[in-house]
């Protein structure tokens, strides 16, 4: 579980790029995991969104990939090393084994 908060962040520590969201407008949304929702990231925008147009699809862009910090406007403001680290200690950490350097 986790809905679009987990997808963000594993996006970000796979590939040490963090992102701005700022088409999220409650807390409850970016925990959301709504059936059928997918995130794409892409260099042309305008494009997939008249793909998905004219597929009848409804999609949006909720914002852009780049620099060192995941930030959602308004509800998550957090440094892509820390969540690095979080995820690097949580397995181990959950499953009472020693985490190493």
């Amino acid at each position: 579980g986790g809905g679009l908060a987990l997808v963000l962040a594993e996006s970000a520590v796979r590939g040490g790029v963090g992102c701005t969201v700022d088409g999220v407008g409650a807390f409850a949304e970016l925990l959301s995991e709504a059936p059928s929702r997918v995130v794409l990231g892409t260099a042309r925008p305008d494009e997939i969104l008249d793909q998905a147009q004219a597929a009848g699809v409804p999609a949006r862009v909720i914002g852009s990939a780049g620099g060192e910090r995941i930030v959602v406007t308004g509800l998550l403001d957090l440094a892509v090393s820390d969540a690095v680290e979080a995820w690097r200690v949580a397995l181990p950490g959950a499953l009472g084994e020693p985490v190493t350097a």
